[in-house]
């Protein structure tokens, strides 16, 4: 099931990256960036579920944050274009539309 997941987003990700001419120096930084990321939450993430004390039980609660997170970085993703015309990124390069797609990313 991950690899579904993983090969869908690469594919994905690969093709908004050429649409919103993102350069291919900065193809290897974007894909670094999910990774280091999850070093670091993944440990922090199953601590907080650990001792999480809940009613609806120690997984619950994490499960419909992270399907309400997931949904909400799907459409920033798909609309990242769309998100940077409205901040007014009119320029060649399209800083706000790449660090949107980086930090979504």
């Amino acid at each position: 099931m991950a690899a579904i997941v993983v090969g869908a987003t690469e594919t994905s990700i690969s093709t908004s990256r050429q649409q919103l001419g993102i350069p291919h120096q900065c193809a290897s930084i974007i894909w670094i960036c999910g990774p280091v990321l999850d070093l670091f939450m993944q440990p922090l993430i199953g601590h907080i579920n650990d001792r999480c004390t809940s009613r609806f039980d120690r997984r619950r609660p994490f499960i419909l944050i992270d399907v309400v997170i997931i949904f909400v970085v799907v459409l920033i993703i798909a609309y990242t274009a769309n998100i940077s015309w409205l901040l007014s990124d009119t320029t060649d390069y399209h800083p706000v539309t790449i660090t949107i797609f980086i930090i979504d990313f």
